[in-house]
């Protein structure tokens, strides 16, 4: 009898430490779990904060003052830009966000810093990123106009489409040739232009700014003649964005034709040292054409020309820098 006592206790004592160790377990699981839960929630605010920094207007533009710079798009952004200034190439995946954080700077400053330049005259030398191509697509919506209805001052277009800065290809109306055309009382001179000869020079018309009948010589000829022709304007070249994707770069034989990289280099200490003010959309990696999303939101099916949004884009950051300037 008193042998199946000691039997029964110890099968409930063996009972036992099993009840308590499975009820141990499952406390440890749920406490596991709740863990994982909370953590899953911070991931998941961190994102939602993440998404209203990139689409609120509390982005800070044109004050200096960068209070969201700690969200993750922004420290994208100047994760590229660092990249690109120690000569990295240019990194296409982050284009687009940079590009829409430029775009709501570039808004928020203009209506916290607007100037009205009526009397001014802006004139711009271009091509047909100018003109705005095609214009019956455009219809007016290009990127001086844009400038005009900005400022509410006159603008002269004289972009031609197809027009290069070399004279390499007289039949394109080559800027080195008609600069002269700018009125001489041009408080704002704009030239923007480049497009076209990075998809058609060749490494042997390259050249230098000694050389005649090369690329560089003509570049510094425009540039060179209208810093002496127009000393008291307002000078500023923006240099052309990525190109590539969707245009005759692609597929170039890199020993036969220039990279764009270097043309855009050569542009940038050419226009500084003739007392230009540079606006490089490459290097700042905005509204390129090799990100598939910038292309579907700023430019027309040809992948190259820009839309309206992709000029009102354009105007409103030309806007910024030349208030920045005439501060």
């Amino acid at each position: 009898m008193s042998q199946n006592r000691d039997s029964i206790r110890k099968t409930y004592r063996i009972l036992s430490i099993i009840l308590f160790l499975c009820a141990s377990t499952v406390i440890i699981i749920a406490i596991l779990l709740a863990s994982g839960k909370i953590a899953g929630e911070e991931l998941q605010m961190e994102k939602i904060e993440i998404e209203r920094i990139h689409s609120s207007d509390e982005i800070n533009q044109g004050t200096g003052n960068e209070d969201t710079e700690s969200g993750s798009i922004l420290a994208n952004e100047k994760e590229a830009k660092d990249e690109v200034q120690t000569g990295e190439e240019v990194n296409l995946e982050q284009a687009y966000s940079i590009t829409t954080i430029t775009e709501e700077r570039d808004r928020e400053y203009l209506r916290k810093n607007s100037i009205d330049l009526s009397g001014k005259k802006i004139t711009i030398l271009g091509d047909s990123l100018t003109v705005g191509y095609p214009e019956e697509v455009v219809k007016g919506d290009n990127f001086p106009n844009a400038l005009k209805e900005i400022f509410n001052c006159k603008v002269v277009n004289l972009g031609i489409t197809g027009s290069t800065i070399t004279s390499l290809y007289s039949d394109r109306s080559p800027m080195v040739d008609r600069w002269g055309q700018i009125e001489e009382d041009s408080d704002i001179i704009i030239v923007y232009a480049g497009t076209n000869d990075m998809m058609m020079v060749t490494q042997k018309q390259f050249g230098d700014i000694n050389t005649e009948g090369t690329f560089c010589y003509d570049l510094e000829q425009m540039l060179s003649g209208i810093s002496d022709a127009y000393p008291n304007a307002l000078k500023i070249y923006i240099n052309p964005a990525f190109l590539g994707q969707c245009c005759s770069l692609v597929g170039m034989e890199p020993e036969v034709y220039i990279e764009q990289e270097i043309i855009t280099d050569i542009i940038n200490e050419r226009a500084k040292s003739n007392g230009f003010e540079v606006i490089d959309l490459y290097h700042e990696n905005v509204i390129g054409n090799g990100n598939i999303q910038c292309i579907e939101r700023y430019f027309l099916e040809d992948c190259l020309h820009y839309n309206p949004d992709g000029y009102h884009f354009l105007a409103n950051h030309v806007a910024v820098k030349i208030i920045e300037l005439m501060k």
